[in-house]
């Protein structure tokens, strides 16, 4: 492996992580003293505060949906159409694990009209090219078809268990494909219910594979349709529109047209000294414990040159962010220490 390739870029499908984080707690959420569910920003805490201590990303970012409709909404209306709302909880909670990445100095994306399966898609990609390892930190199977010699799946462990990276091999032998890219076309086939990807009716996973297994591809599956017999092969010539757009709505990261920026780098300066926070003397004795922060960094606010109103250095303006470093609240556009 060069140098250039040694580097890691990690990119976090954000919603994918709040959901699975809010749900983890579900039959006991984690409530504080004003009554708020914090099990969604707990768990997304500590699975972000993991991954740095465990991985030291080099480069790092975190991709969210937004809210408008997608180029697959107006290929499929009916896209994501058996989504249920956002539990209001959870969506009270997602302001908060925004200021707390932004507080870590780690880049939110985000892009008007697309996913964030087709932004991770797209830097992967274009990442890739310029030399990275690219780790799509998400438990989701459709990133599945991104899966490269330099792109891997980063699954968040379940139930306490480590963490799993899926690269070209773990996904051909979980999905039973030959390649990566068979991925588009095993979900063209079987759908996507958690999407409402409609796929072809009467032809689940196990035919899928199958068909995928001898002819390739939903082309070669066309190209050779007469040598598929019975309800089959009627099913597929009568959806064959719907499964070409099913196809196409699973396709993920091909952008037409699109530019993107890969995240910045990140100063070490801009990351909580997770090792050895804990053996700060404010450490044991306050909650904040739990989610690995030092308490330190709390009192810049007492300090004659803080503005907290504006949250930023009065002695330089320009400095918007304050990050914690070796137990010192310090001014990250020009090192000052505040404390």
């Amino acid at each position: 492996m060069t140098e250039k390739s040694s580097r890691k870029l990690f990119l976090i499908d954000a919603y994918a992580l709040i959901y699975r984080s809010y749900f983890a707690f579900i039959r006991s959420p984690r409530i504080n003293l004003k009554g708020v569910n914090t099990s969604a920003t707990y768990g997304f805490a500590n699975t972000l505060i993991q991954l740095l201590e465990t991985e030291k990303p080099q480069y790092i970012g975190v991709v969210f949906d937004m809210s408008t409709p997608t180029f697959r909404h107006d290929l499929f209306p009916d896209y994501k159409a058996n989504r249920q709302e956002m539990p209001e909880d959870l969506r009270k909670s997602v302001p908060y694990i925004r200021k707390m990445i932004e507080a870590l100095n780690i880049p939110i994306i985000e892009k008007e009209g697309f996913e964030a399966d087709d932004i991770i898609g797209t830097l992967a990609k274009k990442a890739e090219s310029e030399g990275f390892l690219i780790y799509m930190m998400t438990p989701d199977k459709d990133y599945a078809q991104l899966v490269s010699e330099n792109i891997f799946m980063y699954k968040p462990g379940k139930s306490g268990n480590d963490n799993e990276i899926w690269g070209v091999e773990e996904v051909k032998k979980n999905f039973e494909i030959d390649s990566t890219s068979q991925m588009i076309d095993l979900l063209g086939l079987m759908g996507d219910s958690s999407d409402n990807i409609p796929g072809c009716p009467g032809i689940g996973p196990k035919n899928a594979q199958k068909l995928i297994h001898d002819f390739g591809n939903i082309d070669g599956i066309y190209q050779n349709i007469d040598q598929i017999k019975g309800k089959q092969k009627e099913n597929l010539i009568e959806f064959e529109q719907q499964v070409r757009l099913s196809r196409l709505l699973a396709n993920t990261g091909r952008w037409s047209g699109q530019s993107c920026q890969l995240p910045r780098r990140l100063s070490c300066r801009c990351l909580v000294p997770l090792g050895t926070a804990s053996q700060h003397p404010r450490w044991a004795s306050h909650p904040l414990r739990q989610n690995h922060l030092c308490l330190e960094r709390h009192r810049v606010r007492r300090h004659p040159s803080w503005d907290s109103n504006h949250h930023r250095c009065r002695c330089h303006r320009s400095a918007t962010r304050l990050s914690c470093h070796r137990f010192h609240c310090q001014c990250v556009c020009h090192g000052n220490d505040l404390c």
